[in-house]
């Protein structure tokens, strides 16, 4: 069983902790708020299936606007001719989904055996997840 989530809109890297004067750490407002939404819709999808107990693979996929650029280069970004190797960094764009979906659609995030993390450019900004039990092989 694979469970697929997608997030629309731009994606949101998990931004540093901050700091108060008295040294208290804390998530920064726009990571929180996306974050949310992420478990949000991670609950909505999992609609009271049990989250997964078993060794799991990952594989987050960051769908990111088109930059301003002419209408050959576009079409090419589109194709995947051309790729986003611009920030924000992809690490930091996957921590925040998987974050959110830890004890949701999965018990622990310790579970997470192989994860493969891709940005691509396309017409429709959005942060695709795809989980499903991780075969075990004796070599793999």
């Amino acid at each position: 069983m694979a469970v697929v989530l997608v997030i629309p809109g731009l994606p949101v890297p998990k931004g540093r902790p901050r700091f108060t004067r008295a040294g208290f750490a804390y998530t920064p407002e726009k990571t929180r708020r996306y974050e949310k939404l992420v478990a949000g819709l991670a609950s909505t999808k999992m609609a009271g299936l049990p989250p997964f107990d078993c060794p799991i693979k990952v594989m987050v996929t960051a769908f990111m606007k088109t930059p301003q650029m002419s209408i050959k280069k576009t079409a090419d970004a589109l194709a995947g001719y051309i790729l986003p190797a611009v920030k924000p960094d992809i690490d930091n764009l996957a921590k925040a989904a998987l974050d959110a979906c830890n004890g949701i659609i999965w018990r622990d995030d310790a579970l997470i055996c192989s994860l493969l993390v891709k940005k691509r450019y396309a017409a429709e900004p959005r942060l695709e997840l795809r989980v499903m039990p991780e075969e075990t092989t004796l070599f793999g």
